[in-house]
């Protein structure tokens, strides 16, 4: 069963029902992974993107966090299509801690551009 039939799932389960009701409607859709700043606990996040008045702009049907606080990763078609990992051979994997912040944006300072002598 899926996420609409049990009213209920994960990140990846809502940005693939996001997905096929924009396409049903004729939105262009795709599925976005990434971090999102403030998830706990913090892990790989999907969202969708879908294209409307000619750019495309970033949901998060799950947890409704704000666009400037997801950091994507990936764009696909859906999940399958943006691996998390793509592993050849033998492998001894470690843990691994993401951390995902907000960051204030440098500030440079003013330029001054001369002005032209007048005469």
């Amino acid at each position: 069963m899926g996420a609409w039939q049990l009213k209920k799932g994960v990140c990846r389960d809502y940005a693939h029902l996001s997905i096929v009701l924009c396409r049903a409607l004729s939105i262009p859709a795709r599925y976005a992974g990434g971090y999102a700043i403030g998830l706990e606990p913090m892990d790989f996040h999907a969202c969708v993107e879908a294209y409307l008045v000619g750019q495309w702009y970033l949901f998060d049907p799950s947890d409704g966090i704000a666009p400037d606080q997801i950091v994507v990763i990936a764009r696909g078609r859906d999940a399958a299509n943006c691996a998390l990992t793509t592993i050849f051979g033998r492998v001894n994997a470690g843990p691994v801690k993401v951390e995902c912040m907000s960051v204030p944006p440098a500030v440079s300072a003013p330029v001054v551009l001369e002005q032209p002598a007048t005469e």
